[in-house]
């Protein structure tokens, strides 16, 4: 590239650098128009990268794979309050067999479902429930939040069960182009309740706050190799110590999830045995209220 001249000196001076005011004027609106259409075709990029993200995963009639999840209350520097790292295990052949094993520091937690019946079973208390499994994706999802505490957030299960995008999630762009241990990635970024959401019910009010997310995508398969969600200025409890010691401290913070793919195969051939709960034989059935409620549980 030749370096810029000054085009008042120069005698034979480049046609798009002569010194007529509409043509340069005309170039400079071309230009920034050209601008403008790129910021709106990037915000317009991340959306369908997203997208196709949830059709690939949507596509896929099984999958195989593991994550590291990292829970970290960060305070306004930016310092970790607490962390709390765990890793997972998870199987899934659509509609309804899944199973999923949680290691976190306090214990650990494993759910099968395997098309007739829905079990969790928790190792420290030797406990374990079991009901009807249900029989679509949507019950699936729910009798996972529901009955083992499990929610889907924007991450490979949510695409594997889920065909739309969230309407709450907006400002979906590409931040960057770039290599994530060695695959070519967009790192897309979006935010979900841009504006807070107050939900009351009876006396009962719940803030739903604003959470900035970023998901890193391979851009020839569209796989999800990790995901990170930041919700600023939220108070969390948040225990310290250990045993007898321990005390719980509402502290307001930065909420950081980052979930990490360490593993992942599509449409892989699993065991259906591996569906299937075997009970311990020392374990003890769970009974929750909605066992009372709902005597549907074994």
């Amino acid at each position: 590239m030749a370096p810029f001249q000054d085009t008042a000196s120069c005698t034979n001076p480049h046609p798009l650098f002569r010194a007529d005011k509409p043509l340069r004027s005309t170039l400079v609106l071309t230009l920034f128009a050209l601008l403008l259409g790129t910021q709106k075709a990037q915000a317009q990029d991340g959306r369908t990268v997203l997208m196709k993200t949830a059709q690939t995963y949507q596509q896929f009639t099984s999958y195989s794979g593991q994550a590291n999840v990292d829970t970290m209350m960060m305070d306004a520097k930016g310092v970790a309050i607490k962390h709390i790292g765990s890793s997972s295990v998870m199987k899934l052949v659509k509609p309804n067999k899944i199973y999923i094993f949680f290691q976190t520091p306090i214990g650990s937690r494993s759910i099968y479902s395997d098309g007739t019946n829905f079990s969790v079973y928790d190792a420290t208390p030797n406990q374990y429930l079991t009901i009807p499994a249900p029989t679509t994706l949507n019950g699936l999802l729910k009798t996972l939040l529901t009955r083992a505490d499990v929610a889907a957030q924007l991450d490979p299960l949510y695409f594997l069960t889920q065909a739309a995008l969230p309407k709450d999630l907006s400002n979906l762009k590409i931040k960057t182009s770039t290599t994530y241990n060695g695959h070519p990635v967009y790192v897309v970024t979006g935010t979900t309740n841009a504006t807070p959401i107050v939900v009351k019910k009876g006396n009962t009010t719940t803030t739903i706050p604003t959470s900035y997310w970023t998901w890193w995508i391979d851009r020839s398969n569209s796989l999800l190799y990790k995901i990170e969600t930041s919700t600023p200025n939220i108070v969390k409890p948040v225990s310290f110590g250990t045993g007898v010691t321990r005390e719980v401290r509402n502290i307001k913070g930065t909420l950081l999830v980052r979930h990490t793919v360490t593993d992942l195969k599509p449409d892989a051939n699993i065991n259906q045995q591996e569906f299937v709960f075997a009970q311990p034989k020392t374990a003890t059935r769970k009974q929750t209220i909605q066992d009372v409620l709902k005597p549907n549980g074994k």
